[in-house]
């Protein structure tokens, strides 16, 4: 590796948000995903608190760590982990499809860690949300949401759903009795995005079975979200700026550019269950915690040449649609067409 050149250097940002990635397994099969095809890999415990007096090293405001996988609830270790980083200052943040949160006993464990947040997946009521995860996972999220809620009621129950042709219909629904029903504090959204396992340019919702056909409906379901999200008070985490311009994505996916300069690099820091230190999911490393450590990584010649490729991605990837919506605003977001959207 390289010296650290970047260093010191005010354009290059210290970001405050983290993704650790824990394991490949997972105990669900979602049709959007094939990280259950994967084989099972955990990411070594050594390795992770690595990571994490990495990160502290590196000085950010305030720093968050998103766990994830795969499923990190199938590591028995999860606690620990946790308490690895809450003990060190780190505020830490579990994203689970939320089985096995469903066991009292792990449950206690895990918020035991002193986790601030927790997030579960849910894409609608039973029937469409087994069709797209698992059967009887919707009744186990449930279970799993009350369990914490009864164990640290201060802990933020978040839940995170996936836009799609096949629960299009019944998301505003959804959304209603899950917020005032009180069964969650908050609600993301993410719309359909190609598979992490493919590449963004390809027309990969062409033969996707789960795009959406009735683009109208969707649009009004859509626009129907949106003015939820004007008067959520927050609790509906997605923008209604973003919620509009998915209107755009759904009818007409290949003219959706990226956004010059994307800020993934500096705001987004990743290690996968290889070890392997990322700028971005859909780059290559700027190095690995088994041979460097994350400060080296993070300032390396490598990172700069990938904060460079950012630079000029025009790719209208998972990040772009869903994660930074923000940087679409006051650019253009289609070809050749001015912005119908000016606000978020």
């Amino acid at each position: 590796m390289s010296s650290r050149k970047g260093e010191g250097n005010p354009s290059v940002r210290v970001p405050c948000s983290f993704d650790l990635g824990v394991n490949t397994g997972c105990n669900s099969r979602c049709r959007y995903c094939s990280f259950w095809r994967q084989d099972h890999q955990d990411l070594a415990f050594e390795l992770i608190r690595k990571f994490f007096r990495g990160i502290v090293a590196l000085g950010g405001r305030g720093p968050t760590v998103n766990v994830v996988g795969g499923e990190p609830t199938m590591r028995d270790d999860l606690p620990l982990i946790l308490a690895e980083g809450t003990g060190l200052g780190l505020n830490m943040v579990v994203t689970s499809n939320g089985y096995r949160l469903a066991e009292n006993a792990y449950a206690r464990q895990v918020v035991g860690a002193g986790i601030s947040q927790v997030v579960l997946s849910l894409d609608g009521f039973e029937q469409t949300n087994d069709e797209l995860r698992r059967e009887g996972g919707y009744r186990l999220v449930r279970a799993a949401l009350a369990t914490i809620r009864d164990l640290a009621p201060g802990v933020n129950l978040g839940l995170l759903s996936v836009v799609s042709g096949r629960n299009i219909s019944e998301l505003p629904d959804f959304i209603e009795e899950m917020l005032e029903g009180g069964v969650v504090d908050n609600i993301t959204l993410q719309a359909l995005t190609n598979d992490l396992g493919s590449t963004p340019d390809t027309p990969w919702y062409l033969s996707n079975p789960l795009w959406p056909s009735n683009l109208d409906e969707v649009e009004e379901k859509l626009e129907a979200i949106a003015r939820m999200s004007e008067i959520s008070g927050g609790k509906l985490r997605t923008s209604p700026g973003q919620i509009r311009f998915w209107k755009h994505y759904f009818r007409e996916p290949a003219r959706v550019l990226q956004v010059r300069p994307c800020s993934i690099g500096d705001t987004f820091l990743g290690c996968n269950p290889q070890g392997n230190i990322v700028l971005c999911p859909f780059l290559p490393p700027v190095g690995s915690l088994v041979s460097d450590n994350v400060l080296d990584c993070f300032y390396s010649a490598a990172a700069d040449q990938r904060r460079a490729e950012i630079a000029v991605c025009r790719s209208a990837c998972n990040f772009t649609v869903n994660c930074r919506y923000e940087l679409l605003s006051g650019a253009a977001s289609f070809r050749g067409e001015k912005r119908e959207h000016q606000s978020v």
